[in-house]
């Protein structure tokens, strides 16, 4: 499966999705809200792999992390934050 990063700020999603590709990944999708990553998810993709910052333009990204988590999907969260709360 892809891997998915869901992260609002581009440069940011740019920069994941380049190191990701650098270090082997070539099915890379950026979604950058909770909205198209819970449709992308609907519509069947399983990623093997998630970036998933917790915080989309205000917005906490916990209804996407739960969808991954029964996936079964390795989802790693990512915040611009010095100290996170635990979703």
């Amino acid at each position: 499966g892809p891997v998915l990063i869901v992260e609002d700020e581009a440069l940011v999603a740019l920069d994941l999705a380049n190191m990701l590709r650098i270090l082997g990944y070539d099915r890379v999708e950026t979604v950058a809200s909770v909205s198209e990553a819970l449709a992308m998810l609907k519509k069947g993709v399983t990623p093997e792999l998630a970036i998933v910052d917790i915080n989309l333009a205000g917005e906490s990204s916990e209804p996407v992390v739960e969808v991954l988590r029964a996936l079964g999907t390795q989802t790693i969260l990512a915040s611009g934050y010095a100290q996170v709360d635990t979703l």
